[in-house]
């Protein structure tokens, strides 16, 4: 199966510089890293299966990211309307709340493909290491049940010792993230098992400074960031993440004496499985 990027682009449906970055730098890499022939060695099943996986995974990513522009676009319209009509009324002169389901939507439906973006990460492994991993679900970690602890646990478990070493750099990937996705994958159940984020504020009219405060997310006591702050800078880290767990999955499964090279640039990252020197 060969697609070229410029094909996938169309495809995919790409809008903005995350969306290139999706499709270059995570759904193009079995491709640009030959995994074909390093790791799948021409059973085709496996790979056109793992193939679409990627593919699967890059329109679910492109799909949260739709949901950020949404979101910005949806923040734009709630805060001017709202300032309009809190300055056309007289009696407004005290701070007014508003909660903005139109905006609450957009963050619900980006916490969702976070989630479902990890359990499409999990299937991955399937076909590469033989595993049944139906999603990328809890377990527990030093004590502490984390999201995606079942899957880092599976990993130990199913190598043989003369494997692990190959295996670092891979699981400390996860294993390094496992503390921040529980937390994003929290805000999501919250939304759906725990009657709502109870750390997301209301649209705020101030009367004094005839102006609207957006939205924002309380991470913990003292620590505070715009919605849409908090929605841009997990849509890049969260993109950067996927792009290292399949990267060194890949050099984790290629021959020993092969080894992994990332060339840095100002616009993005480019990976390269080459020959130990």
């Amino acid at each position: 199966m060969k697609i070229n990027p410029g094909v996938l682009e169309t495809i995919l449906e790409t809008k903005d510089d995350m969306d290139v970055f999706i499709v270059n730098e995570i759904v193009t890499l079995p491709m640009t890293l030959m995994v074909e022939t390093l790791i799948f060695r021409g059973d085709k099943s496996r790979w056109e299966k793992h193939f679409g996986q990627m593919i699967d995974l890059g329109k679910n990513l492109i799909k949260t990211n739709d949901s950020l522009r949404g979101y910005r676009k949806a923040e734009e319209t709630s805060l001017k309307e709202y300032l309009e009509k809190c300055i056309s009324d007289p009696n407004i002169n005290v701070i007014l709340g508003r909660r903005a389901p139109e905006l609450e939507r957009e963050l619900d439906y980006f916490l969702s493909g976070i989630k479902s973006s990890l359990d499409i990460l999990a299937k991955i492994l399937n076909p590469i290491m033989g595993f049944r991993l139906q999603g990328w679900h809890k377990g527990k970690r030093d004590g502490k049940k984390l999201s995606g602890a079942e899957v880092l646990s599976v990993l130990e478990n199913n190598l043989p010792a003369n494997a692990k070493e190959r295996h670092q750099q891979f699981h400390s990937v996860i294993e390094s993230n496992l503390e921040w996705i529980t937390y994003l994958v929290g805000l999501r159940d919250a939304v759906h098992h725990g009657g709502g984020m109870k750390t997301i504020s209301s649209l705020y009219y101030r009367p004094d400074r005839k102006d609207v405060l957006p939205q924002y997310i309380t991470h913990e006591p003292g620590k505070n960031e715009k919605v849409s702050d908090f929605m841009t800078r997990t849509m890049h880290d969260f993109s950067m993440f996927i792009n290292n767990f399949v990267c060194l999955l890949y050099v984790s499964q290629a021959p020993s004496d092969m080894v992994l090279q990332r060339k840095e640039n100002p616009v993005s990252y480019h990976w390269g499985i080459i020959q130990r020197t």
